[in-house]
């Protein structure tokens, strides 16, 4: 559920007065060209419905500790931003 609000929330496009905005036209880019900070419990999984699913143990993954033999950063969300 909280991915699908998520991902809502990030795509929507609104008119106002014959403009149109989006939650990328206001929100916090400390990283120029990699999109939006957003808090999320979904940032361990970088905003990624699949990877979510395929965890074996969430609360493993939310320790923040790599296994020996990771392949990618931990506790990085989608921009990068740990």
């Amino acid at each position: 559920m909280l991915y699908w609000v998520s991902l809502a929330i990030s795509n929507e496009v609104y008119n106002f007065n014959g403009v149109n905005i989006s939650h990328s036209d206001f929100c916090f880019k400390p990283i120029s060209g990699k999109g939006c900070l957003v808090t999320s419990a979904l940032g361990y999984w970088q905003g990624n419905l699949t990877k979510l699913k395929a965890d074996p143990d969430i609360k493993e993954t939310t320790k923040c500790i790599p296994p020996a033999n990771a392949t990618e950063r931990v506790c990085f969300n989608e921009i990068g931003v740990p």
